[in-house]
């Protein structure tokens, strides 16, 4: 009578035991693998932002605190503006990019954006873009957003969104063609204070109105 090999019954067991459980593992959402909260690089939405002046400031604070958002690239001729005349900050490519990697890299150390002179070259060999931010200047809005969208890619542009109303019904055309998602940075119009302005105008508060006259952003600290 032949006598079992233990040591063979329990390698061959062993063996069975860990292929059973790796491929366990191999089903395992990426949430819970990376623990509660995770979300997985390949799960977020990629945004390069076109244009690095103080404007572009603002949707990046934003964007910063969305956990299912990350920024990756930046695009803009200039490397370096000094105290940007409206907004007070150094703004440009490389002030605009260091802000950024470093507030990424407290939890991803060494974290790099990509960087491009022309926006194009950035729609072009930034493949892995899935949106962009259009803070460029105002005549320049429908352009970017163009040739974003005809570049697979979704876009959210700051006000104006065009130029004339020749631009804005291209820019409509091509939303359409390609069924990117677009939306336009108005989001003063949701602000508690001009809510109200409304109401008391639907309510009738001042009566008819019958002239508007239109206000003018002045420097220098004057009023508007």
């Amino acid at each position: 009578m032949k006598t079992k090999n233990k040591t063979g019954i329990q390698r061959r067991e062993f063996i069975k035991g860990l292929t059973v459980t790796s491929a366990g593992l191999m089903i395992l959402p990426r949430h819970v693998l990376g623990g509660k909260g995770y979300i997985s690089p390949s799960d977020k939405v990629n945004i390069g932002i076109i244009g690095a002046g103080g404007q572009s400031m603002f949707s990046i604070e934003e964007l910063i605190k969305l956990k299912d958002v990350q920024l990756i690239s930046v695009a803009d001729p200039s490397n370096y503006w000094t105290n940007d005349i409206l907004y007070s900050i150094d703004t440009g490519r490389g002030p605009i990019k260091k802000f950024i990697e470093d507030f990424y890299s407290r939890g991803t150390p060494n974290y790099k954006l990509s960087e491009y002179e022309d926006f194009r070259e950035m729609l072009e060999k930034n493949r892995s873009l899935d949106a962009i931010v259009c803070a460029t200047p105002d005549n320049t809005h429908a352009y970017v957003s163009v040739l974003s969208m005809r570049a697979g890619k979704h876009v959210y542009c700051e006000k104006p969104l065009t130029h004339n109303i020749w631009e804005a019904r291209k820019m409509r055309d091509v939303a359409r063609e390609t069924g990117m998602a677009t939306q336009m940075g108005n989001q003063g119009t949701s602000d508690d204070n001009l809510r109200l302005t409304v109401e008391y105008l639907q309510a009738g508060a001042i009566g008819t109105v019958r002239k508007l006259t239109p206000g003018f952003r002045h420097l220098d600290g004057c009023p508007d």
